[in-house]
């Protein structure tokens, strides 16, 4: 990657399983309760698609968790912070809407949390939108949550049915779907109040529904938005300016369905993004002495824009349903952000000083500017939705990532000091072009051996390439040393191939819990070092792979009241992807050492009368080194057996209190929230330059709701207590203190929302 250029066991694990072991009393106590379960609501069946075969969630042989619409409908605006904080053993750096969010199941990441502004490779958790995947070299930006049926969150290895980067796990989002022979159109607009911001932001949606016919429907949304930034910032070159992080942005998405008959349904879709975010939801307290303070000398805005289209054929024969999945989406973003500091580090370090230094209005901003896009077909084979104790799929897959971007340091005035004949003031240029390519094929077989047993097992074979370019020159310092700028190009290719099992068995009682044992795998992709033609060592790097063991429980109806879901687990990740250093000083992805994830989880819904429920759920998970990278190799720090992974705490829970009431005319619904998460670290160790020990932090959140016929108003209030947690950050000292910042949450902000349809 282009931005390499530069050289630069616990007692809780016991306490968790030891919850799980005490699930058989109530197993046993569900099978003999004679009470008066009958009076309390069911437990709706949640149905999956993230299994490819849709899927009762009770069937499903591993741990998944699913936020069902009722719930999304009750986070404004919904977040993707909001999602993790309420899934056991998923959360995200929480960098707003500038950078792409990491994301991190059950403590799979090896990189240190840095800013990651063009999100490169290195992820270990695919998200999807419906079938179209977003994942590859430069990730797109988080797209806005609107009009979602459902989110489906695959804990642990699902390489056998999503390929690379699933290696900890998947996030799906299910958008709604048009609906034949239902017109409906709905409006609702809000206003947002976010603590130390001086502004307002707002939001307006519409949604409508549009048969034609019997068998055709639209269905369109639109959506445009701006956020209220919060963070001010006294150093800009310009003079002060307030509220930096603010953010505007426009959605729309136009999803069609024709179903001529039973057999045949073709839908399709259109998703189109453009966001503008001025800055870094980011404060530098340490050197500005302000808790929302930053302290850059540029505002560092980008400009994203997303464009995706996908179409899925299904045909249903007798002996198998057939489905083809075309899909393609288009990325292009452009960022810029403050590098002054990181080149007068270089300047002490390499020029002793004399090249950017003697120039006392030095400062320097880099823009970098990436086109990505990407091509995915499947085809797949399943079986019919009436079987019952044979299930399986089959199916081809096909993928073609393209990268064209480029890094441009500019130094405004540096041109003129020196007395340079350069066109315009880059310090530094590099250009990466790249072609990935994928090719899978997989399959899945379940079988129910008896009445209580249920085994499947799957496996995937893929084949990868990766052809990459990458020019980089020098040219105000090749122009001071009177050379003229040259690109200098590296080029090499890499391909790689494998085979990925899975394993699962399930044991249903005559109560209807079901516990299950799962033995899965995940890779993420290796690739391509660009070295110079004669570098012989470290030209490419190969992929690394989790294998991952699952025990775990679950039930709908416990007492008709309870929907309970626990499992412990083991994840051994061999050959992680890490910097090291060729022996000629080039910055390379080399393979070694393993880590080890322990943990176990717990989630459910309680419903404690007609009108009222509890949604919870905890993790504890311990993520740690257990063979470090070979000493051999060059790095600036060094890995130690039992250093905790970075980004992941070791706890994390959550409680949401759920209110339904009747009053005549009218329909309330509330909703309380609170969810806890742990300390984190920022790098492996103390030896890394960029380590950090981040506290943990509590979040509480409120929402209440009025239905009267046609009309919804609602008020939302998230972070109550104002909590200014610390999520991630640079550190590193080549960026010196002005240049270290720190990742924050978004204050407490109260949000009035209106709704109405016709």
């Amino acid at each position: 990657m282009i931005g390499g250029v530069y050289r630069a066991r616990q007692p809780g694990v016991l306490g968790s399983a030891f919850v799980v072991a005490l699930l058989p009393a109530l197993v046993q106590a569900a099978e003999t309760d004679s009470g008066e379960s009958d009076k309390q609501p069911r437990i709706d069946e949640v149905i999956l698609v993230s299994g490819k075969i849709p899927t009762a969630e009770g069937d499903y042989a591993g741990s998944v968790s699913v936020h069902e619409k009722w719930w999304l409908d009750r986070q404004q605006p919904l977040t993707l912070a909001a999602l993790a904080g309420q899934t056991p053993g998923f959360n995200i750096v929480d960098t707003g809407s500038r950078n792409p969010t990491p994301l991190i199941i059950r403590g799979l990441r090896n990189a240190s949390v840095s800013s990651d502004d063009l999100g490169g490779n290195g992820g270990t958790v695919t998200r999807y939108i419906d079938n179209i995947p977003l994942q590859g070299d430069f990730l797109p930006p988080d797209m806005q949550l609107l009009d979602l049926e459902q989110v489906e969150v695959l804990k642990g290895p699902q390489g056998t049915l999503y390929g690379s980067s699933s290696l900890a796990g998947i996030v799906r989002y299910s958008t709604a779907k048009p609906q034949l022979g239902d017109y409906q159109t709905e409006l609702s607009a809000s206003i947002t109040d976010t603590a130390h911001s001086d502004d307002l932001g707002y939001a307006t949606t519409l949604v409508s529904n549009l048969p034609v016919g019997d068998t055709f429907a639209a269905r369109l949304v639109l959506s445009k938005d701006e956020v209220a930034g919060f963070i001010d910032n006294d150093y800009l070159l310009t003079g002060s300016a307030s509220d930096i992080n603010s953010e505007a942005g426009e959605q729309a998405r136009l999803s069609l369905r024709w179903q001529p008959s039973e057999r045949l349904r073709v839908d399709g879709s259109y998703h189109y993004q453009d966001r503008t975010v001025e800055d870094r939801q980011a404060s530098n307290e340490p050197f500005t002495g302000d808790a929302y303070g930053a302290s850059s000398r540029f505002l560092q805005p980008a400009d994203t824009e997303l464009h995706m289209a996908n179409i899925t054929a299904s045909y249903s024969f007798d002996f198998a349903t057939a489905t083809l999945i075309q899909s393609r989406y288009d990325y292009q973003t452009e960022r810029r952000a403050d590098q002054t500091d990181y080149l007068l580090w270089l300047d002490e370090v390499y020029y002793d000083s004399s090249f950017y230094s003697p120039y006392e209005d030095f400062a320097s901003e880099t823009v970098s500017d990436f086109n990505v896009s990407k091509d995915t077909t499947e085809l797949r084979l399943t079986s019919p939705e009436s079987a019952d104790v044979w299930q399986w799929l089959v199916g081809a897959y096909y993928s073609k990532d393209k990268i064209d971007g480029t890094v441009v340091d500019l130094a405004p005035g540096l041109d003129i000091f020196w007395g340079l004949d350069e066109p315009e003031p880059r310090d530094y240029y590099a250009e990466q072009i790249e072609e990935l390519g994928e090719s899978a094929i997989f399959a899945e077989s379940s079988h129910k051996l008896s009445q209580h047993w249920t085994v499947t097992l799957g496996g995937r074979y893929y084949d990868q390439s990766d052809d990459l370019t990458i020019c980089s020159m020098l040219p105000m310092n090749d122009r001071f040393n009177g050379v003229e700028p040259t690109p200098y190009c590296d080029a090499d290719e890499e391909s790689d191939d494998g085979f990925l099992w899975k394993a699962s068995a399930q044991y249903e009682t005559t109560a209807g819990v079901r516990w299950y044992g799962v033995y899965s795998e995940g890779f993420r992709r290796g690739g391509s070092n660009a070295l110079p033609a004669g570098v012989e060592n470290n030209r490419t790097y190969s992929p690394d792979y989790a294998e991952h063991y699952e025990l775990g429980v679950k039930t709908n109806e416990l007492w008709s009241r309870l929907s309970l879901n626990a499992s412990v687990y083991v994840i051994d990740w061999k050959q992680i992807q890490q910097s090291a250093y060729e022996v000629n000083g080039y910055l390379v992805n080399v393979n070694s050492g393993s880590a080890l994830v322990e943990g176990a989880e717990i989630e459910g819904y309680w419903s404690l009368s007609p009108s009222w429920g509890l949604k919870f759920g905890g993790s504890y998970n311990e993520a740690h080194i257990d063979e470090p990278a070979d000493a051999a190799l060059d790095m600036d720090a060094y890995p130690q057996k039992d250093d905790r992974l970075p980004g992941s705490p070791r706890e994390q829970w959550n409680l949401a209190l759920d209110g339904r009431h009747s009053f005549g005319a009218f329909e309330l619904d509330t909703l309380v929230s609170l969810v806890t998460v742990g300390d984190s670290t920022t790098a492996l160790n103390e030896t890394f330059a960029d380590y950090q020990n981040l506290s943990g932090y509590t979040l509480l959140n409120a929402h209440a709701g009025i239905e009267w016929g046609a009309w919804y108003l609602a008020a939302d209030i998230d972070n109550i207590t104002d909590e200014r947690a610390i999520t991630g950050g640079r550190y590193s000292p080549e960026f010196g203190q002005q240049g270290r910042f720190d990742y924050i949450t978004r204050p407490r902000s109260i949000t009035l929302s209106a709704r109405v349809r016709f």
